[in-house]
């Protein structure tokens, strides 16, 4: 089940009840045979874990990067995957392994690759 917040490229309609989803969107989570249930409109407490973590990472790199300089976009968004992958990989404080070792052991082997689609249709 996957719950993300409710975007408007990705959420045609909020409801609490019967949400519709963006097609593309649905598609995708079809392919990996999962839900998608947006968090409920205005309660941020059904996405707290996503939220903290995304905070954690963006500050973390922020520090990490707030005395370099960079002169192109390209630099920057380097540097910044640096610091993704240094990020991923740094060991767990309370339990073993890092994010990514815990996404190739538990997670990657559930993934299938996308299907290609042109623009006038599946390929």
């Amino acid at each position: 089940m996957i719950v993300p917040d409710n975007l408007k490229t990705g959420v045609v309609k909020v409801s609490s009840t019967d949400p519709i989803i963006n097609r593309t969107y649905q598609e995708m989570a079809e392919h990996y045979h999962t839900v998608i249930m947006p968090a409920l409109f205005r309660h941020p407490k059904g996405k707290p874990s996503v939220e903290g973590t995304v905070g954690i990472i963006s500050t973390w790199i922020t520090a990490s990067l707030r005395n370099e300089q960079f002169f192109t976009v390209s630099d920057l968004n380097k540097a910044i995957l640096e610091k993704l992958t240094e990020f991923n990989q740094k060991e767990f404080q309370k339990k073993s392994g890092s994010r990514q070792s815990t996404f190739l052991e538990e997670e990657k082997f559930a993934l299938l690759p996308l299907p290609y689609v042109l623009p006038w249709g599946r390929f």
